[in-house]
């Protein structure tokens, strides 16, 4: 679980860092600069950012991210979460999970929800129960 936790911070690290100082949802990042150092994985890190999602976001993506690793539709050699950017949305009954595969930039103009890397998959979470409610794929 840490792991999972781990790769959903890095994530949302690199779908905000275009956003300074941005709230989308339950999703807020600040550019100021942390004047703590503190040392991961042996190493320094200075001036990074944060990010802070709301737990319903996190438990909805915990709902969404079994269910993509579980998807036969998906082929496994597409699982690899980095080669995703995911995007969260709301609506009253739903969360909505989008694992948006990043295109390479020759790729950028293509139409189609799958590249070499992934396969765009938006997930339906029950805001209530928490469990798949719809699973939609792009073409």
């Amino acid at each position: 679980m840490k792991s999972k936790l781990v790769l959903i911070a890095a994530t949302l690290t690199l779908l905000t860092l275009s956003r300074p100082n941005a709230q989308v949802g339950g999703v807020s990042v600040t550019s100021e600069s942390h004047r703590e150092v503190t040392q991961v994985d042996g190493e320094l890190q200075k001036n990074s950012q944060e990010v802070a999602v709301d737990g319903d976001y996190l438990k909805a993506f915990t709902v969404a991210f079994e269910a993509f690793n579980s998807d036969a539709l998906i082929p496994e050699q597409k699982r690899s979460l980095e080669n995703y950017t995911i995007i969260f949305s709301r609506d009253k009954n739903c969360i909505y999970v989008f694992f948006y595969a990043k295109r390479l930039e020759s790729e950028r103009g293509l139409k189609g929800g799958e590249t070499p890397r992934g396969r765009d998959v938006k997930y339906c979470i029950s805001r209530k129960s928490y469990k798949v409610l719809d699973r939609i794929f792009f073409k």
